[in-house]
């Protein structure tokens, strides 16, 4: 019996039969058998374990590379392979909701010396003849080792070197633009006991490994190094810098990285604009020179606008007062009096009066 392992649903399956001849007693292929001679069927285990069986209706090909048709059926070549033939199986063969198909050929009666052929199918969901992944697509499509695949062991192209049993050797290269930041660091994850020594050396990274891009704006903090963390450098005994190594404290030369300081980036520490101290004290000058441009009635104009009280301006509080203290004072009807400006052209306050007492009053400031 011959088997196949082929994946569910796959369609337009050509396989090759080797039918015998019965007569042979040393299990030589029959040839010259066409479609009309054999019964054919294909039986189909489904997934609720009923079996179901269908004949299939042959059909003599014009060719060996006639194109698939359901049922097509050709010897292979009665000389070089006596006993080969092909055979198109139908897409129903391999379709889903069957655990496996089976393949029957049979003598239909017009040729007696036709052993029977049958062949076995298991459906599989997985792709047999996909070499890269089987088609599993929870695998990656690509080769192995290759851009895309899946990584090995060892120091070549696509491996990952392991430096111990349990280990694994990562050596940043690259790192994205702010991939560290302050949430993704524990607090107090940095401890002295984290580091051994010569841990942290230029040969550890390649260069430019981690950039100002990597590390995100305020990443770290005081919170993400434990206590005593720094006490290696600092705390355990007394440091010496060195002139000339790691600070510059010769005479002449101050501290490294503070030489490098142009007039701008001092400019900028204090909050200063572009311009030197002396062109912004120019600029001051330049101010107070004009204030010293002010005229007297530029000065008293703006004295006389400002707002006193409610809406009332200094100029127009004055007038009322004037109009109220030296002002013409006739009585227009009776229980009201009023204040003239000092034309006599218009009542500056018209209040009516009650028992001596104001008990309300209109006022005209224009």
């Amino acid at each position: 019996m011959a088997k196949y392992e082929l994946k569910t649903g796959i369609v337009d399956r050509t396989i090759q039969v080797f039918l015998q001849d019965s007569s042979s007693t040393t299990g030589a292929g029959l040839p010259g058998v066409v479609a009309v001679e054999l019964v054919a069927s294909y039986i189909r285990v489904e997934t609720d374990n009923d079996v179901t069986i269908t004949q299939l209706t042959l059909n003599d090909l014009a060719s060996l590379t006639a194109a698939h048709n359901d049922g097509g059926w050709i010897e292979i070549n009665a000389a070089l392979a006596p006993g080969w033939y092909r055979l198109d199986l139908p897409d129903a063969v391999f379709a889903a909701g069957a655990w496996s198909a089976g393949v029957s050929l049979i003598d239909g009666g017009t040729d007696n010396f036709v052993a029977p052929w049958t062949a076995e199918i298991q459906l599989v969901s997985y792709d047999p003849e996909d070499t890269v992944r089987l088609g599993l697509t929870a695998l990656p499509n690509a080769a192995v080792e290759s851009p895309g695949g899946l990584y090995t062991q060892g120091a070549g192209a696509g491996q990952i070197n392991q430096n111990a049993n349990g280990q694994v050797d990562t050596r940043p290269v690259a790192l994205a633009a702010n991939v560290i930041t302050t949430a993704s660091i524990n607090d107090g994850a940095f401890t002295s006991a984290k580091f051994a020594d010569g841990f942290l050396t230029a040969a550890k990274y390649a260069a430019n490994a981690i950039t100002s891009t990597v590390i995100a704006d305020g990443a770290l903090t005081a919170a993400k190094a434990a206590a005593g963390f720094f006490d290696a450098v600092w705390s355990v005994a007394a440091r010496i810098l060195t002139a000339g190594t790691n600070i510059l404290l010769a005479k002449g030369t101050g501290i490294t990285g503070f030489n490098d300081l142009s007039a701008g980036d001092v400019r900028a520490a204090i909050g200063m604009s572009a311009a030197n101290l002396d062109v912004q004290l120019a600029a001051l000058a330049s101010m107070i020179s004009a204030l010293n441009n002010l005229s007297s009635a530029q000065v008293s104009s703006a004295v006389q606008a400002a707002v006193i009280e409610g809406t009332l301006t200094l100029q127009q509080v004055q007038r009322i007062l004037l109009a109220a203290s030296a002002g013409l004072s006739p009585t227009p009807a009776a229980g009201t009096r009023a204040y003239r400006d000092q034309a006599n052209t218009k009542n500056r306050i018209l209040a009516n009066v009650s028992a001596g007492d104001r008990t309300s009053v209109v006022l005209d400031v224009t």
